[in-house]
């Protein structure tokens, strides 16, 4: 995946910054068929892998990826960009 990717996952904020979608917009994205919604695109583990921070849609070089934040048992944040049409996890931080 691009240097975007990297970018994506450094920081929460860094996400506004370089394409996240509305959330509307990602709203839309899912009615209109072109990303599966969050439950359908994230694997169940990843949902599963520590407490759940938030998640934005994010556009990387046209393709939209679902950033998944989430706090791991012993304090450490991470951030999982997963493709919003395949659900297959694309990098991780």
């Amino acid at each position: 995946m691009s240097a975007a990717i990297g970018v994506l996952l450094l920081s929460s904020p860094a996400l506004a910054q370089v394409g996240c979608l509305s959330q509307a917009e990602t709203v839309d994205a899912v009615r209109d068929g072109r990303v599966l919604a969050y439950d359908e695109a994230v694997p169940r583990r990843l949902r599963n892998a520590g407490e759940f921070l938030g998640v934005r849609l994010c556009a990387d070089n046209g393709i939209l990826v679902y950033v998944v934040s989430t706090l791991t048992d012993s304090g450490r944040v991470t951030h999982t960009a997963v493709d919003a049409k395949s659900g297959r996890i694309v990098g991780k931080r």
